[in-house]
């Protein structure tokens, strides 16, 4: 007869378990039973007061476990050390990624116009890789708010009580470093690095006086031959609705006007003869450039900005009123030139106003020569509204020619035009008694009809 089957479970305490299960059936006759001494009764008889469930186990939380987002990180522990380390990691990453920004520029176009453009390839992977050490930063930043610190009055030989409480973490960290890891998390050199409303180009070498789109800008050009010469004029998404006059003169001069904040703005773009070029053809710039000025209404403002191909000096001998005497180096023929004009027209030249380092004055740098012949040019009474003026360094807009910015501040809020000597109506004071009685004076006068069309109102005598 076959022995009666049992349900069991075999129980351990401390045991390593021999390959075997923890429930089923089998035969009671093969299975050795252990228990352990808690599980014996003072009679030796064995107990099990424990409800069973069988199934896929649940995990277990000790008593004092946390949540990982309560969790505050011991400074010292494996786990911040270890992120430490990779954090170090990306950032290196990052630096080596940066550099690779002013790999984007490319030249695209065709024998008769060519465009600077961005190598879109390079910049989605560029930008790709500078967003994953982005992550990492702000990954950081969340740690260390979540990271103890010892409190500097238990601090003994780099040792002492640590910090635990979340909010005093988190204040000491907002009044250190928070600012300036938010500032490097922001993927602020990827944008736009310098924010150009306006800005004049010359020896573009684009053919025809047409317009195109640009990076977000509209340009204006002309251009008579595609191997010399060429200015244009680039306007901002902002202000390209606000052009109202384009002019373009020829391949050395044009001009646009610009209505910003009740104001007209001319803005003109110039690319003066090379030194090497005959007299005669500087002469005809210069005559065309004044007679272009001479054009512009006293009221409007003007900004002139161009390659004038000419040094005006470090100082201001005998031009006081329009060389600021912040230049650079030795005067020439050129610079004498562009200064009788500006002088003429009481213009300044605004980038000899500010006193600058060499390499915020220099415009134009080559293996064998640094020079100062872009300028950008005020009326005498618009000096004010500068408050900047210099070259960027690290940007080229060609390979030896550098970014001359200036900063104009000019309000566009529009200002309410003061009347004298006009009644006002002051219709608080209409009641409705008097507004009946207006209404049949007008109607006894034949003034009006309502129901009349609008052409065929009556005059008052």
């Amino acid at each position: 007869m076959e022995p009666k089957k049992e349900r069991f479970v075999r129980f351990y305490s401390g045991e390593k378990q021999q390959g075997g299960f923890l429930g089923g059936i089998a035969d009671s006759s093969n299975v050795e039973k252990k228990f352990s001494p808690p599980l014996l009764n003072s009679d030796g008889k064995y107990k099990v007061t424990d409800t069973l469930k069988f199934g896929r186990p649940k995990k277990v939380y000790p008593e004092d476990h946390e949540s990982w987002r309560k969790r505050i990180l011991d400074p010292g522990s494996d786990l911040v050390i270890q992120w430490n380390r990779i954090f170090i990691i990306s950032c290196l990453l990052a630096l080596f990624v940066d550099p690779l920004y002013f790999f984007l520029p490319i030249i695209q176009g065709t024998k008769e116009s060519s465009c600077v453009k961005t190598d879109l390839n390079l910049r989605i992977v560029v930008t790709i890789f500078r967003t994953i050490a982005d992550f990492f930063y702000l990954l950081h930043v969340f740690i260390k708010f979540r990271t103890a610190y010892v409190a500097p009055n238990t601090r003994v030989f780099g040792k002492g009580e640590l910090v635990m409480d979340p909010g005093e973490i988190a204040r000491r960290y907002l009044k250190s470093d928070f600012f300036i890891d938010l500032i490097a998390t922001l993927p602020l050199p990827q944008g736009k690095k310098r924010k150009i409303n306006i800005a004049c180009v010359q020896e573009t070498r684009w053919v025809g006086s047409k317009a195109r789109e640009v990076d977000g800008f509209k340009l204006w050009y002309s251009g008579g031959s595609r191997d010399r010469n060429g200015v244009g004029i680039l306007v901002d998404g902002d202000l390209r609705e606000q052009v109202v006059e384009v002019r373009r003169i020829n391949d050395r001069l044009m001009t646009i006007k610009i209505v910003i904040g009740g104001c007209t703005l001319s803005v003109i773009s110039a690319y003066a003869p090379q030194v090497g070029l005959d007299e005669e053809a500087k002469k005809l710039f210069y005559e065309d450039l004044d007679e272009v000025v001479r054009g512009i209404p006293s009221t409007e403002r003007i900004v002139i900005g161009g390659d004038f191909n000419g040094h005006i000096g470090a100082t201001s001998s005998g031009f006081d009123d329009v060389h600021g005497g912040f230049g650079f180096g030795e005067r020439n023929g050129g610079g004498t030139s562009l200064l009788d004009f500006a002088k003429a027209f009481e213009l300044v030249i605004v980038n000899s106003c500010f006193p600058k380092k060499e390499n915020h004055l220099v415009t134009f740098r080559s293996s064998i020569a640094k020079t100062q012949i872009d300028y950008l040019l005020l009326r005498k009474g618009d000096r004010g509204l500068c408050k900047d003026c210099k070259v960027i360094p690290s940007e080229n807009l060609t390979t030896q020619h550098k970014l001359l910015v200036m900063d104009l501040e000019i309000k566009r809020g529009r200002k309410k035009k003061a009347v004298f000597d006009r009644p006002r109506i002051k219709w608080g004071g209409l009641t409705p008694a008097l507004s009946r009685e207006m209404g049949e004076k007008f109607t006894g006068m034949g003034a009006w009809s309502g129901s009349e069309d609008a052409d065929t109102i009556k005059q008052l005598e």
